[in-house]
């Protein structure tokens, strides 16, 4: 039997996991704002970057962050309740799915450091658990008839190529954020704000 968790680190997952879900709203409405062909399909999906990225990084744990972020943007958009809660366990499934793939069956190193651990990124997180999300989420909203049956095809691959792009561009630029030295960081910020 595991031994539970100390409270430090579940404060510090508790905390994790709550700016997650906000970081997935603030990412969410952003590329909303801006809608490829449907209200609800986008050219890339931030928030699957973002939520792919913190799972490789601090583990499954923060997977209720994705959830909750999730659920909270398509419930903000006035979807029901029974296809906003659809949408966010594919939304959820597909991080976790793609987390899980490239960690613990595929070994990938979150570095990056080798074309293997960019291919298997590529394959398993952009190409491979995108397909989930895109299919849950299409089914969720061709059962409340926010599109027809014929369009149903191009608005799972609407999905589909946001969620991948989304995984695609910005899980590496999170990675590459998050596993550099402290001073690298604090460059970056001096730079950014005009005083490098």
């Amino acid at each position: 039997m595991r031994a539970p968790a100390p409270a430090g680190l579940a404060a510090r997952d508790l905390a994790r996991g709550a700016v997650l879900a906000a970081g997935y709203v603030v990412t969410a409405r952003l590329g909303l704002a801006i809608p490829l062909f449907e209200p609800y399909v986008t050219l890339a999906w931030v928030p699957s970057g973002l939520a792919l990225a913190a799972l490789l990084l601090w583990g499954l744990r923060l997977a209720p962050g994705v959830f909750a972020g999730a659920l909270i943007v398509n419930l903000s958009l006035g979807e029901p309740f029974a296809a906003a809660l659809a949408i966010a366990l594919g939304n959820t499934l597909a991080a976790v799915l793609a987390a899980w793939l490239c960690r613990r069956v595929l070994a990938m190193d979150v570095r990056l450091g080798s074309v293997r651990d960019v291919v298997v990124l590529l394959a398993a997180g952009a190409v491979g658990a995108s397909a989930v999300s895109a299919s849950i989420g299409a089914l969720a909203l061709q059962d409340i008839g926010a599109f027809t049956l014929e369009r149903a095809g191009t608005s799972w691959l609407g999905w589909w190529a946001g969620d991948a792009q989304g995984v695609l561009f910005f899980t590496p630029l999170v990675l590459a954020w998050a596993v550099r030295p402290r001073f690298d960081r604090a460059a970056l910020k001096a730079v950014a704000l005009g005083g490098g």
